[in-house]
């Protein structure tokens, strides 16, 4: 990829109230607010830190849906620079008005077989980044948008990595961190956090690959955690229900008590042959 960024800004305006089509590749990043976008025959919901891709040819109609109007960094940009000569913003036209002949297909070419279609996804990591090409841009002249299309470029290959982790790799990181921190202070929220994704993102995804939330399956980590200390270690229920992440010995043990059919001091007593 080599970005020529056309138009970069934070606003609220959506001027059209009807599916149109673009003829550069563009992006929207949701600030705040809510709304809808209606995209190439699909519909999904945008909500904060949400991005929508759609590239050159795709119709598109985003709305808000909501009392307070969204606030969102618009993008228009090319993957190469073949048609950085052409420097006006081009405005998207209304679907029955496209000359498909002026459609600058650079995504085609890009590299990159996520770009070739339009998609909607949750992208927390990229707020400020986002933000920060939106302020280069309008700010400080050509070197501004070179700085833009720069962090652009950045942007669209952390996409890259996200979708790579989509497909197996954010499961697999998931694991590993489960197993690093199941002993703290967790939830959905604090563990999206540290892998730099929206908690609802993040437990749809984890849930997908392992079948479980990712509440359940922390769960069913600490008390598995907890099972082999009853059987290895001398430590006191309480001790040990503190030791896998659990703030209360009561929850704890009746959490063991439904996983394991057993309260956690029968569980020992019986030597753990289960």
């Amino acid at each position: 990829m080599n970005i020529f960024l056309r138009y970069a800004a934070e606003t609220t305006n959506l001027p059209n109230h009807f599916r149109t089509i673009a003829y550069d590749a563009r992006i929207l990043y949701i600030l705040s607010g809510r709304g809808e976008l209606d995209y190439g025959g699909e519909r999904a919901p945008l909500e904060p830190c949400g991005l929508c891709y759609y590239p050159p040819g795709v119709p598109y109609y985003p709305r808000s849906v909501s009392a307070e109007p969204m606030r969102f960094v618009t993008l228009n940009f090319d993957f190469t620079r073949e048609y950085a000569a052409v420097t006006d913003t081009q405005l998207p036209v209304p679907e029955s008005a496209c000359d498909s002949a002026r459609l600058m297909r650079t995504h085609e070419r890009c590299g990159e077989a996520l770009f070739h279609a339009p998609f909607v996804t949750d992208a927390p990591a990229l707020h400020d980044v986002m933000r920060q090409i939106a302020r280069e841009f309008q700010s400080y002249g050509a070197h501004g948008r070179e700085r833009a299309a720069a962090l652009l470029q950045y942007a669209l290959y952390r996409l890259c990595d996200q979708a790579e982790d989509a497909r197996g790799g954010l499961y697999r990181r998931t694991l590993d961190y489960l197993e690093a921190h199941y002993a703290e202070p967790l939830d959905n929220r604090a563990i999206a956090r540290a892998l730099s994704y929206h908690p609802n993102y993040l437990n749809a995804a984890f849930k997908r690959e392992s079948g479980a939330t990712l509440h359940r399956f922390l769960r069913s980590l600490r008390l598995q955690k907890a099972a082999r200390l009853l059987r290895e270690s001398d430590m006191t229920v309480a001790e040990i229900a503190r030791a896998v992440g659990f703030e209360n010995a009561d929850h704890f043990s009746a959490a063991f008590s439904r996983q394991y059919g057993l309260s956690p001091t029968m569980y020992r007593r019986r030597g753990a042959l289960i």
